[in-house]
């Protein structure tokens, strides 16, 4: 409401809905609201106003929004069911996204599991590699990790350097494994 409400008054010129986001997510962070949550609301209404969302799963397009305030500014229902009808949207949204993930982690740990390339050691480096794009990883580590020789610990991070799943760079006399292109 205080988005809008400010937007429609204009204010502040044209600063005025950049002053109403700032109000709102004040608002938020002095009630302690996560003010990250209303992210993907608002992207979900800026595809809304661009005309890039299906209109058949909100109320109205934007225009017909614009003349209904106009018409009746004092009437929030309208204002109350399509903020309702996008934040159903960017859940909905969000919900594919992360189904999706899954579906490419779990794709990712079959192909892990089943490799014959990998040994156990390599799994769970090439696992976390995944799972953590900035990961680091070092030979001493790995060594006392597994309970292995540094010889084998070395030799796991080197096959896994020259197939492309880690890269490494030297810093003085260590080394150290970063996630590869692969």
């Amino acid at each position: 409401l205080i988005v809008d409400t400010i937007r429609r008054l204009h204010p502040f010129g044209v600063l005025s809905a950049h002053v109403g986001t700032l109000v709102t997510r004040l608002y938020y962070l002095k009630h302690n609201l996560p003010a990250m949550s209303i992210i993907p609301i608002s992207a979900m209404k800026l595809k809304w106003l661009r005309g890039e969302l299906d209109t058949s799963s909100v109320l109205c397009p934007a225009d017909r929004y614009e003349a209904t305030l106009r018409r009746s500014p004092k009437n929030i229902t309208v204002y109350q069911t399509l903020s309702a009808q996008l934040m159903v949207a960017a859940v909905h949204e969000i919900e594919m996204r992360v189904h999706m993930i899954i579906e490419r982690e779990d794709e990712m740990r079959e192909i892990l599991r089943t490799n014959p390339e990998f040994n156990h050691r390599q799994r769970s480096i090439v696992a976390r590699a995944v799972r953590t794009p900035y990961a680091e990883f070092r030979i001493r580590y790995r060594q006392k990790k597994h309970g292995v020789s540094y010889a084998t610990a070395r030799r796991d991070m080197v096959e896994l350097t020259t197939k492309g799943y880690l890269r490494m760079e030297q810093y003085g006399k260590s080394f150290l494994f970063l996630p590869g292109p692969r």
